[in-house]
């Protein structure tokens, strides 16, 4: 369809050599997002072959694929600058470049497998969580670690804020909210 219009502008099927596993195949696909400017779509899948795959939006074109050699954990997710892409892989993060797909960086400090890797509205820092029950804190640039956040409890989820300055994460029983530049805790709700 076309975004600004929503008008339909080109249909695919399953029997299409397009984008068949995006749409007809939900048990197989991890994630799909479309780029920034909105002419791509980037999609994972941990369930089917581990593969991340960009496609061209307009022509349901496949521009490549890769496929990671540890187990993804993850969606794939797009850096806010619309150059790179995170990808978790076992205790591991990869920082690639999307248009190419080819990896620039491996972020490794997780103990167990990463559940899910974030960048920040700027795009400077990169949040990871992993079953380990650590929360990392990492400069997207140098992939080096800034700090982790120990807990004892199992981690849910976790989020930068929109403005990248608080990091949420859910438990089972509480949420808190940390300071994503000094790591330092600022709240727990109880639920």
């Amino acid at each position: 369809w076309d975004r600004k219009s929503g008008e339909i502008v080109k249909e695919m099927n399953k029997d299409s050599n397009n984008i068949e596993n995006v749409l007809y195949n939900p048990n197989k696909l991890e994630s799909a997002f479309f780029t920034l400017d909105g002419e791509k779509i980037l999609a994972s899948s941990e369930e089917y072959n581990n593969k991340v795959t960009l496609w061209d939006a307009g022509a349901g074109r496949k521009i490549y694929s890769c496929t990671s050699n540890n187990n993804m954990n993850a969606p794939a997710v797009i850096s806010p600058d619309g150059k790179k892409i995170l990808i978790s892989r076992g205790e591991n993060i990869g920082i690639c470049d999307l248009n190419k797909g080819s990896l620039i960086k491996t972020l490794t400090a997780h103990k167990d497998r990463v559940l899910s890797a974030y960048f920040n509205q700027s795009g400077d820092r990169i949040v990871s969580l992993s079953v380990d029950g650590v929360i990392n804190i990492w400069n997207a640039k140098s992939g080096k670690l800034l700090y982790a956040l120990l807990n004892e409890k199992y981690i849910r989820a976790s989020f930068f804020h929109n403005c990248g300055d608080y990091i949420l994460a859910t438990f089972e029983t509480e949420t808190r909210i940390w300071n994503s530049k000094n790591g330092n805790l600022i709240a727990t709700i109880k639920i």
